[in-house]
């Protein structure tokens, strides 16, 4: 959630857009989450900070895991570890078995109209199968995402992936191709198909070996989370971003007697 500005013009863009929100009185806080660590942000708002006598801190760290893609997919597939090695090939072997598999993309609009439906479908069975809602039982969620990729596909953005046996869809990856970057955004499972087989290895060393097929230089897996720490044995390399808050003093103050009140429920309810 950073700001968007041209390189060198960092502090000029800061200055104009904090100055706007103070003479019209916006807010009383500023709170930007999951900027890169590195970002020239971070600095400039400590300055701010301080300039004005505001509190200053800083929220939840993420961590970022990422592939540097070179050479092909053999020398990639050395750099993993014997385990993950072994888990790919296992399952590269069940899938052979199925005769009729084929991994495919969305490639026109009249295609996204179905595979939309089909990605939403396999990300419900996923976290439903799980007990959770999934992100498209928000209806703002599933009618932006919508959008998003039609506009996406136009572009040549969107690379949105399929594994099917015998016409039926067990996995789907939903990725974003930016400036020589692949941005693993969501996924979906068919867990009822065979529940042997873990397809979203394949569905990750598919799209892997595509990206470096098309000369892209990186796969990023975006934030890993607790719910999907597995992010970080595919990848050797990681980045951070973190959450970052300024503030005025009575809005600092609500902030932690409202962080006080959720820690003392939280302790009420282990209770």
């Amino acid at each position: 959630m950073d700001i968007i500005y041209s390189q060198g013009e960092e502090g000029q863009v800061f200055e104009a857009l904090v100055n706007f929100i103070a003479e019209e009185n916006l807010c009383d806080n500023l709170d930007l989450q999951k900027i890169v660590s590195t970002s020239p942000t971070i600095e400039l708002l400590k300055k701010y900070a301080r300039k004005k006598n505001y509190y200053y801190f800083t929220g939840d760290n993420f961590e970022v895991p990422y592939i540097m893609l070179t050479g092909n997919m053999d020398t990639f597939f050395q750099t993993l570890s014997s385990s993950m090695r072994y888990k790919i090939k296992r399952n590269s072997k069940k899938i052979i078995k199925f005769n009729d598999f084929i991994f495919h993309n969305t490639e026109n609009s009249l295609e996204l109209e179905r595979d939309f439906t089909e990605l939403v479908r396999l990300h419900q069975m996923r976290w439903e199968s799980r007990n959770q809602s999934g992100a498209f039982s928000d209806k703002k969620f599933f009618c932006f995402q919508k959008s998003a990729m039609e506009k996406m596909l136009e572009n040549g953005t969107l690379k949105l992936s399929f594994l099917s046996v015998s016409g039926r869809n067990i996995a789907s990856q939903y990725n974003i191709s930016y400036k020589d970057k692949l941005y693993f955004y969501q996924g979906g499972i068919d867990a009822s198909f065979y529940r042997n087989l873990s397809p979203g290895y394949l569905m990750h060393a598919y799209c892997i070996g595509e990206a470096i097929k098309n000369g892209l230089k990186e796969y990023d897996f975006l934030v890993a989370d607790k719910e999907n720490t597995y992010k970080k044995h595919w990848a050797k390399d990681c980045r951070y971003m973190m959450d970052v808050n300024i503030a005025c003093r009575r809005s600092y103050k609500l902030y932690l007697w409202v962080m006080d009140r959720v820690k003392l429920r939280g302790i009420r309810d282990k209770a």
